[in-house]
């Protein structure tokens, strides 16, 4: 196992060497995060440890696992106040939407690459009383080091998708070994606690305790605000509302296709993008252009005078409640084999959702809309094209799957609290 670990760091270590070059071609995008990674803190951040003050360690890897833990941070402050909170992400886009939108958290940081002299030196540091890993995070060094200290560790929200199941199990023996660091795994599914268990979780640490993204938070929208969102894009009061969520490279060309093709029947229609990943927008930019086609990026609407038929959301943290006012959605990362992302935002605020096939990081979630006939799978230009039509020319349809999917995240919050109860075991004799 030593030797394991050794070959594993030597190769996290050559992988460190070649993304150093990143630093220097994309220098604004990693700019100020590698001190972090490396284990170097200011000092202002260094000070806050130590004593008798106690932490929990929370990390989130990106946008949507921060956005998932909101409401459990939410409830471990107000029963723990005095316990303090360490969030961590591994992105940019993640790190600056928990300082958005995050404000119980004490601390936000990037959480440190895997080498063995790293993690050691950071976890001593900080000593947290617990550390909770947000969809199954597995780093070896990292939570071998935390057993060392004796402290424990929980996988919240965990979920294992098929591509990670496939590969998790070709290092069955090496991943049972790691996996029994870990405390408590709190899976989403019935189907993940399995695959957590096959990989080689000791059965008795395993829960179900459901997804957490079903308990965040959105703010009712009436339609007052409805009208003075509209009213903030510059989008006239007729118009209906194309949303496309979470994009990827492979995608905008497609929606951008079906948007034109739509236009001809429905003049009034706007278009809204919100890529996953915010440098790929002057990309989107071209593309937009070569269909002809008028835009705007959201931060510099004010400028016109009137809406364009594309807005490019270039703003972290909106998406959500733009959701609001979508007469269609579509959720990115699914007509692209990515897995997917999160369906259950626009399905709160009362939308049907449109998919593509590639939905594996989010399988459990899809099957729940599309049992209740409130989410569709659309495999192509043409299929997309079809299901944004119907849901544009028949009001009432779209309004009765719009509730179906609404009630489906109704019926399934709770996560929190239970996740919630699992974690206080390990706080209550800390705190």
């Amino acid at each position: 196992m030593f030797l394991l670990y050794l070959i594993y760091d030597f190769i996290l270590l050559l992988v460190l060497i070649a993304w150093l070059p990143l630093l220097i071609i994309k220098g604004d995008k990693y700019k100020g995060t590698l001190k972090y990674r490396l284990g170097f803190w200011p000092d202002k951040i260094k000070k806050n440890f130590g004593g008798n003050t106690k932490w929990i360690w929370l990390h989130a890897v990106s946008v949507g696992e921060v956005a998932a833990v909101m409401p459990l941070v939410a409830l471990l402050k107000k029963e723990h106040p005095q316990i303090k909170l360490l969030l961590s992400t591994v992105t940019k886009t993640g790190n600056q939407l928990a300082k958005q939108q995050l404000r119980q958290a004490d601390e936000i940081i990037y959480f440190p690459f895997d080498l063995n002299f790293v993690t050691k030196k950071v976890i001593k540091l900080v000593n947290p009383v617990v550390f909770v890993v947000a969809e199954t995070e597995i780093w070896p060094n990292f939570l071998k080091n935390l057993a060392q200290q004796s402290i424990p560790a929980i996988i919240v929200n965990g979920r294992i998708s098929d591509k990670s199941y496939k590969h998790y199990l070709l290092g069955r023996f090496f991943m049972r070994r790691i996996l029994s660091y870990i405390d408590c795994f709190s899976m989403q599914s019935a189907q993940d606690v399995e695959r957590i268990k096959d990989i080689g979780a000791l059965p008795q640490r395993v829960k179900l305790s459901g997804n957490l993204k079903f308990d965040r938070f959105l703010p009712e929208i009436d339609e007052s605000q409805k009208n003075k969102l509209r009213l903030s894009l510059k989008i006239a009061p007729e118009a209906s509302i194309f949303i496309a969520g979470s994009t990827h490279q492979g995608e905008d060309e497609i929606i951008l296709s079906v948007y034109r093709q739509l236009l001809a029947d429905y003049p009034n229609l706007v278009l809204i993008i919100a890529s996953r990943h915010l440098e790929r927008i002057p990309d989107i930019e071209k593309l937009t252009k070569q269909q002809g086609l008028s835009f705007v990026r959201k931060s510099k609407i004010e400028e016109f005078s009137a809406c364009a038929s594309v807005i490019l959301l270039d703003t972290i943290g909106e998406l959500s409640k733009l959701y609001s006012i979508g007469a269609i959605v579509f959720i990115g990362g699914s007509l692209v084999p990515v897995g997917g992302h999160n369906v259950l935002e626009p399905a709160a605020y009362g939308h049907p959702v449109l998919f593509g096939p590639h939905m594996s990081n989010f399988t459990y979630c899809e099957q729940l809309l599309k049992d209740a006939g409130a989410g569709i799978t659309v495999n192509n230009v043409d299929e997309l094209r079809k299901a944004a039509q119907k849901l544009l020319d028949d009001t009432a349809y779209r309004e009765k799957l719009g509730e179906a999917a609404k009630l489906v995240v109704q019926q399934n919050r709770g996560s929190t609290k239970r996740t919630f109860n699992l974690i206080e075991k390990y706080l209550i004799d800390k705190s």
